[in-house]
């Protein structure tokens, strides 16, 4: 799996874009409806749920089975055709059905209000008619960063929530999602959840340790969800979606999509990446730290490092001129030579020091760095190459290893890298810190 990466520096602007890899697709497919409709569904437990609906492509998203996923060509939902749907598990037995119906990640931008509202209202008479119910204005979600706006129908004591986003105007209109979430109307309802004027808070600082696992050397934070980017540049936003989740705040992809502006082709910038994340944190009580971040000047000093161990032993300097891409510069550079200017001595030992201090405390780490540059345990050849953001969940100081998470679905829920690899390949490291 590859992703692509490319920063710009020129008149003092650096634009830093990542997209990511690839999942394959299988490619059967069948109606969403017979599920949703089914009165014991909410009842059954995991393996019930693999077996009875095999037929509609669902795959695991990790081994903890906390989230079913199908993206099979040809799934569909009242006659239509439908992207990503996921079934959430709680204590072995589903929770939530969450249908993507539009997103502009996977399906390109509706840029024409009219024709967007069109497939609103569509969408909405297909599920009176699939619910025998009359939706109800829910208005906008007050705890939604993006503030959605939905509409419920209940059936059966399970309800149905039709919500979307867009942005701009008249003139710049730009749909962002529309989306299903079919759940149990239990204790609260969809809607009074929703319009509850409330702050989402993440969980205290204090309770994360305890999702520290220590075992054969390895030190990792257990229970993070997977998020699988599919086949868009959603590295930076799948990564992001996963912190939040883990911290109890239900932010999916495209919200953070959304509000860092992310396109499904060209990915997401460095920069507005940070300014984006930092904004979202603040909405939910948390902070964005900044361990490593490079601007033109950094990326200056990263040449002149570089040119400095190439001398030294007699190698290939780098030249550049008035434009810098970051993938060109590691794609010319000496693996052997980048770990002589970048993982030794204080530089090493710094990263080291603050991934441990990291995962101590239960607090995943946003990893940004160039693939394909050295070796990841468990893959038989090296990664595509190009620029990607992963999550560093641990650590394992016998083998000197960070232990880190991709957004690849399931089978990439751990593996690891010498530190030494990778300190060589990092281009940023971030955190996303709760306020108490």
């Amino acid at each position: 799996m590859s992703s692509r990466f490319a920063l710009g520096v020129a008149m003092g602007i650096v634009a830093l874009s990542l997209s990511g890899g690839l999942c394959a697709q299988p490619t059967a497919g069948s109606a969403l409806d017979a599920m949703l409709l089914d009165d014991g569904f909410w009842a059954s437990g995991a393996d019930d749920f693999s077996e009875k609906w095999k037929g509609l492509g669902f795959r695991w998203t990790s081994a903890a089975k906390t989230s079913s996923r199908s993206v099979v060509k040809g799934l569909s939902l009242c006659g239509q055709r439908v992207g990503e749907t996921i079934v959430e598990f709680g204590d072995g037995k589903p929770k939530a059905i969450r249908v993507s119906l539009h997103n502009r990640g996977d399906d390109g931008a509706i840029t024409d209000k009219e024709t967007f509202n069109k497939l609103l209202a569509e969408w909405g008479g297909l599920l009176s008619s699939l619910t025998g119910a009359k939706g109800e204005e829910r208005g906008r979600d007050a705890r939604s960063v993006v503030r959605a706006q939905g509409t419920v129908w209940t059936r059966g004591g399970v309800e149905y929530i039709l919500e979307h986003s867009a942005t701009g105007g008249v003139n710049d209109f730009r749909s962002e999602f529309v989306r299903l979430t079919v759940a149990p109307a239990e204790h609260k309802s969809l809607i009074a959840q929703a319009t509850e004027d409330k702050v989402v808070r993440p969980t205290a600082k204090a309770d994360l340790p305890k999702n520290v696992v220590r075992k054969d050397g390895d030190v990792f934070i257990d229970g993070i969800p997977m998020v699988d980017q599919g086949q868009k540049g959603y590295c930076v936003n799948a990564a992001a979606s996963r912190v939040f989740n883990y911290y109890g705040i239900p932010l999916t992809q495209h919200e953070v999509a959304q509000m860092a502006d992310t396109e499904a082709g060209r990915g997401t910038s460095e920069m507005e990446m940070v300014e984006a994340l930092k904004t979202i944190a603040r909405k939910f009580k948390s902070r964005l730290k900044v361990y490593m971040e490079r601007d033109m000047e950094g990326w200056l000093n990263w040449i002149k490092d570089y040119n400095k161990a190439a001398k030294k032993a007699k190698g290939r300097e780098m030249r550049v001129g008035n434009m810098i891409d970051v993938g060109e510069l590691y794609a010319s550079a000496d693996p052997s030579l980048l770990k002589e200017a970048f993982a030794g001595g204080s530089d090493v030992d710094h990263f080291r020091k603050e991934v441990r201090e990291s995962v101590d405390g239960g607090i995943p780490m946003l990893w940004a760095l160039e693939l394909g540059i050295f070796p990841e345990q468990g893959s038989e050849r090296l990664q595509g190459r190009g620029g990607h953001m992963r999550l560093v969940i641990g650590y394992n100081l016998t083998s000197d290893e960070v232990l880190f998470s991709d957004t690849w679905g399931r089978g990439h829920e751990l593996k690891r890298m010498k530190f030494k690899d990778a300190i060589a390949a990092t281009t940023g490291l971030f955190a996303i810190l709760p306020n108490r």
